[in-house]
């Protein structure tokens, strides 16, 4: 005679109190979504600044600068997709670190320079980041604008003499990061 045990049924329900064992306890809401971000990272996004100035205010205070599976924080996340407001909300209201580093060994810089985010980067700089951090690797801002092909980021490091000629540790400097073309001929 076969031994059976029976196994929990798995549903997709949108019910309250739904649980995978068939009890009563409410379900557990994960910490991240399925991207491994955060809600004050999904706030960041979105630019929703009253939802993550909620967040910090009414849930704790340690959403401002947490960090997901990326090691990115919301400032990270508001820096990349150019929230210059969730930014301000971060830096001037909350006092968040302006330089934290994600698993690359990126700043918030970085991540608005990748994608010319001038107004981001240039309230990051006034308000106190590095323009000269360098990542683990060697890079630089302008690595990272050159490797984008960033025209107005690179024309902002330049006006601010972020350094041109500082080789990465694989002996690259910006210039040879830069695609042939106007990009490079403007450095």
């Amino acid at each position: 005679m076969a031994l059976t045990i029976a196994k929990p049924q798995l549903s997709v329900s949108n019910k309250p109190g739904f649980s995978v064992w068939n009890s009563n306890q409410p379900p557990i809401q994960p910490k991240f979504n399925e991207a491994g971000r955060l809600p004050a990272g999904l706030a960041a996004y979105r630019g929703a600044v009253d939802d993550l100035d909620d967040l910090i205010l009414n849930e704790d205070k340690l959403h401002a600068e947490a960090t997901d599976v990326h090691l990115e924080t919301p400032l990270h996340i508001g820096a990349t997709w150019g929230q210059l407001a969730i930014v301000r909300l971060l830096v001037r209201d909350h006092g968040v670190n302006v330089d934290p580093v994600n698993w690359e060994g990126w700043t918030p810089f970085f991540c608005a320079i990748s994608r010319s985010h001038i107004e981001v980067a240039d309230y990051l700089i006034n308000n106190g980041a590095n323009l000269y951090h360098t990542t683990a690797s060697g890079m630089t801002a302008m690595h990272v604008a050159s490797w984008f092909g960033q025209r107005d980021s690179i024309e902002y490091l330049l006006q601010k003499r972020a350094p041109l000629h500082t080789e990465n540790m694989y002996g690259v400097t910006p210039i040879g990061m830069a695609r042939p073309g106007p990009i490079k001929r403007m450095m």
